[in-house]
């Protein structure tokens, strides 16, 4: 868990996390040295009690954000712990919540099952002949917008210039939700990569940075229909 608390820290405006056990004890401290290790200890029974009483009345709610003037408190329960991150008024929330929903499935997600018992439960084959074998999908688009293909490595890079360690997530998910609807115009995409950031300043930049590639694309697009 820490070296996911540590890509918090990557988010725009975060201080640092910390996590309390099930028995509200400081487990996991990455928070920066002015915030008293001693405040932050006595903070866990309050927290657990919060978070405890706010489930109770409204049992789908995830995470409890508090906003003060010069810090923002965000607080999630996690496998049975208590995450705290903090940041400052303009970090960036909605991507805060979004790590933290991911390491909310990392922790009830159950282990893979090991391949040997996967291969032995699985009944013997032959091979099957060439042409039975069906081609594999191409991962990241569908065929109907398979124009921005060649694009994508380098679409995602500088996504991850303009927001930061997030990119790969909120790209696919702007692709999924690109791919359920009608459609398939690349500006259409960016309209959905500008909800999926979620932030004026950083999808400017981000369109600043693909202008170049953004013309190559939309003469392919014109190709391709």
């Amino acid at each position: 868990m820490e070296q996911k608390l540590d890509k918090l820290k990557e988010i725009s405006g975060v201080f640092g996390a910390c996590v309390y056990d099930s028995g509200q004890r400081l487990l996991i401290n990455q928070l920066p040295p002015f915030f008293p290790v001693e405040s932050l200890a006595s903070l866990g029974a309050l927290l657990t009690n919060i978070t405890t009483r706010v489930a109770e009345k409204i049992p789908k709610g995830r995470e409890m954000i508090l906003y003060y003037d010069e810090v923002i408190l965000i607080i999630r329960m996690v496998g049975g712990m208590t995450v705290l991150v903090v940041g400052e008024p303009h970090m960036n929330v909605r991507m805060v919540c979004y790590s933290l929903g991911l390491l909310s499935k990392a922790a009830v997600t159950p282990p893979p099952v090991a391949a040997a018992n996967v291969q032995a439960a699985e009944p013997a084959s032959a091979d099957p002949a060439p042409s039975e074998i069906a081609p594999e999908p191409t991962a990241g688009v569908s065929a109907d917008i398979a124009y921005v293909e060649p694009f994508v490595p380098e679409l995602k890079a500088l996504l991850a210039k303009a927001v930061g360690p997030m990119a790969d997530i909120i790209f696919d998910d702007a692709v999924e939700r690109w791919q359920r609807q009608g459609d398939n115009s690349f500006e259409r995409f960016l309209e959905f990569l500008a909800i999926e950031i979620g932030n004026d300043d950083q999808y400017e930049r981000y369109c600043t940075l693909i202008a170049t590639l953004r013309t190559a694309i939309e003469e392919r697009e014109g190709d391709h229909g």
